[in-house]
């Protein structure tokens, strides 16, 4: 009996400590942590080797720190850990497709992408990212803008959405089109600092070089501290990431 009781502290203890982990690598991740999360998540995967949602946190991670091959292969092996979830599943796989897509491999990422969307038709979240992949890609954008649309349609009030469909009209050069989109996407979250950075592009674009100082300044207050939106703000005028 007492072995017993021991054994179930054990259980306990590291129930815990899993839930103290998971709790940290998630709070790292809303707050864009990603060398924090990288590091953490990788710690984790050495005692916790069965856990999904870590190989998908370190396989996030790896991708928004431009390490789009580790990512691949950590998303693929932790893949294999998912039992009766397709969303998780959808997620490895739309994140194995951003990962190809890094990587130029344009068809590989597009198969990736879809096969995730077939699985969970109804992530409004896989069809922005892969709108938006799409855009970057300047390819497919009939198919971006049903994506995107799709998710509009469904959640109205999600400014990313927005700024998605806004987004994919810059990149064809639609930049009044754009314009309204950002304003949108601003209006319903004024303090993100993405929005505000993407409103001076297109007053850039618009030729309103005033205004696209004002909010690319605006976007450094904010925390924005990327080379390219310092090159904005000392020419005056928009440059590609």
């Amino acid at each position: 009996m007492e072995k017993h009781n021991e054994s179930t502290r054990k259980i306990q203890v590291d129930d815990e400590k899993t839930l103290l982990r998971n709790q940290v690598m998630v709070l790292e991740y809303q707050y864009l942590m990603w060398n924090d999360l990288f590091e953490d998540s990788k710690q984790c995967l050495n005692y916790f080797p069965n856990l999904p949602i870590v190989y998908l946190l370190n396989g996030t991670s790896s991708i928004e720190l431009n390490k789009p091959n580790e990512a691949i292969d950590v998303l693929t092996t932790g893949k294999a850990f998912v039992i009766n979830n397709k969303g998780m599943e959808a997620e490895f796989m739309a994140q194995i497709g951003e990962a190809n897509f890094m990587l130029k491999n344009i068809k590989e990422g597009k198969k990736w992408y879809e096969d995730a969307i077939k699985l969970d038709p109804s992530s409004n979240h896989l069809k922005n990212n892969y709108a938006n992949r799409l855009a970057i890609a300047k390819i497919d954008f009939d198919l971006a803008f049903s994506l995107i649309n799709q998710s509009i349609s469904n959640s109205p009030t999600i400014s990313q959405y927005y700024d998605t469909r806004g987004w994919i009209y810059f990149q064809q050069a639609k930049y009044s089109q754009a314009l309204e989109d950002y304003l949108k996407a601003f209006e319903l979250e004024s303090t993100n600092a993405l929005y505000i950075e993407h409103l001076g592009d297109v007053y850039s674009k618009l030729n309103q070089k005033d205004k696209a100082l004002q909010y690319w300044q605006k976007a450094v207050e904010l925390g924005v501290e990327k080379d390219v939106l310092k090159k904005k703000i000392a020419t005056g005028t928009y440059h590609e990431e």
